[in-house]
């Protein structure tokens, strides 16, 4: 039973290595992901069911992901992160990723047109929530506007009601 699980574990190593074998397996985290989720969580946040402070919270956790993320793709364009190479008999080879002059120029360009999609789309979700305060605030405004006049209304119609006192001529 023993020699039997033996081989299995064996068998199992051995596919798992041949398998793996050449593989390169990068040790930074997926900015991709990061970079996407960010970009995503800004065009979906919600201005109508956010308060002020909601707003103002939302805008700087966007920023501090943002700035994670340029720092992150700073170091990965600049061949900061290293790759893990598992070889044949199981071992792993650490080595600094080295980037080409395109590679690193495509990777700046990558990291540049970032930061100008996150500075329009936080341009324009704070015009966007500029606008619907605005819009709320006109909408209260106008409501105020139709209660005073409702009120003066009312008074007029109150005042051409009451009976006028009848004096005697002397």
């Amino acid at each position: 039973m023993k020699l039997l699980l033996s081989y299995c574990l064996i068998l199992v190593f051995l596919l798992f290595g041949l398998n793996a074998y050449g593989q390169d397996i990068t040790t930074n985290p997926d900015i991709n992901l990061m970079r996407k989720q960010l970009l995503d969580g800004m065009k979906n946040f919600s201005l109508e069911s956010s308060s002020v402070e909601d707003f103002a919270k939302a805008i700087q956790n966007f920023r501090r992901q943002s700035e994670e993320y340029i720092d992150l793709k700073n170091r990965d364009c600049s061949g900061e992160f290293s790759t893990l190479t598992i070889k044949e008999d199981g071992l792993e080879k650490e080595q600094a990723k080295e980037l080409s002059e395109e590679e690193i120029e495509a990777c700046y360009s990558g990291l540049k047109n970032f930061e100008i999609q996150f500075t329009n789309q936080i341009f324009d979700m704070r015009k966007n929530y500029l606008s619907h305060l605005n819009k709320k605030q006109i909408a209260s405004l106008e409501q105020t506007k139709l209660d005073v006049l409702a009120d003066l209304e009312k008074k007029f119609k109150q005042s051409r009601s009451k009976p006028k006192s009848r004096r005697k001529k002397r």
